[in-house]
């Protein structure tokens, strides 16, 4: 059930829609990933340019910056990562690679944006899957209707760990998913 948003302003709104993402697909974040998620959907709501990035070149380039420089490109490819594998999963699709490349990527890009494995970006790394499923479930509020295609759903979860891949597998079929990457059930 969708609900009616009622607070005023941006930020309040933003954190109205984020809540409801997260009790959709039973997640909940820090208050501090979720204020970043907040703000993160906040500064890119009007980006067009997202798309036309070739991340992993702005990763490697990132790489050999300066350190300032460095954590801005890397925390950027972070972000749009996550923007893509969480509002825009079918450019995936479009490029010819597994949704679990934005992942790996991101949570990659957030590790080296660290500076000693417990601030922020450490916490984004740790956090990217989950965050995902938030944003996925931005785009699908009513998580009790299949969203993703059964081979999607399977394809994200075992690739990444998704709870809400997995949740959504589970709305087509009772049967327990075995991961040939982990090489276990669930």
């Amino acid at each position: 059930m969708m609900e009616i948003l009622t607070r005023s302003g941006d930020m309040a709104l933003w954190f109205d829609i984020v809540h409801d993402a997260e009790a959709s697909c039973a997640i909940s974040l820090q208050t501090e990933i979720e204020s970043y998620l907040v703000f993160l959907l906040m500064r890119h709501l009007k980006r067009t340019d997202l798309a036309s990035q070739i991340l992993a070149k702005s990763f490697l380039e990132a790489m050999q910056a300066s350190r300032h420089l460095r954590t801005e490109t890397l925390r950027s490819v972070g972000d749009q990562c996550l923007l893509f594998a969480g509002l825009y999963p079918e450019v995936a699709k479009k490029r010819h690679v597994r949704p679990g490349y934005f992942v790996d990527l991101g949570q990659a890009a957030y590790s080296a944006g660290s500076l000693d494995g417990r601030d922020l970006y450490a916490a984004l790394c740790r956090e990217f899957v989950a965050m995902m499923d938030v944003l996925q479930s931005v785009r699908h509020p009513d998580g009790q209707i299949a969203d993703l295609l059964p081979v999607d759903a399977f394809e994200l979860w075992s690739d990444t760990g998704s709870k809400r891949a997995l949740a959504q597998l589970r709305l087509y079929t009772n049967a327990i998913p075995v991961s040939p990457k982990r090489g276990r059930e669930i």
